[in-house]
């Protein structure tokens, strides 16, 4: 803290104005990399929330099936439930 008020006193004002623009851009940037993270997390789980829906009614539709049709399903199935 004493290092800060030093320097803003010994500083010229174009050195502060410089300073104090970059820390507003700094906190601009840092704060659109929080919105985008926010909003990456989201999707993600939008995307996982839907493909459990469609993923969690095909394999109820599978186990519906008779089973010789299920047998062939099999491979099908497994590849949705490892998903």
């Amino acid at each position: 803290m004493r290092y800060i008020k030093r320097f803003w006193k010994v500083a010229s004002d174009r050195c502060k104005t410089y300073t104090i623009g970059a820390l507003v851009l700094l906190i601009i940037f840092v704060g659109i990399d929080i919105y985008e993270f926010t909003l990456n997390n989201k999707a993600e789980t939008e995307i996982e929330n839907t493909a459990n829906s469609v993923f969690d009614s095909l394999v109820q539709e599978i186990e519906s099936m008779d089973m010789q049709t299920q047998e062939i399903m099999e491979p099908f199935k497994d590849m949705i439930v490892s998903y």
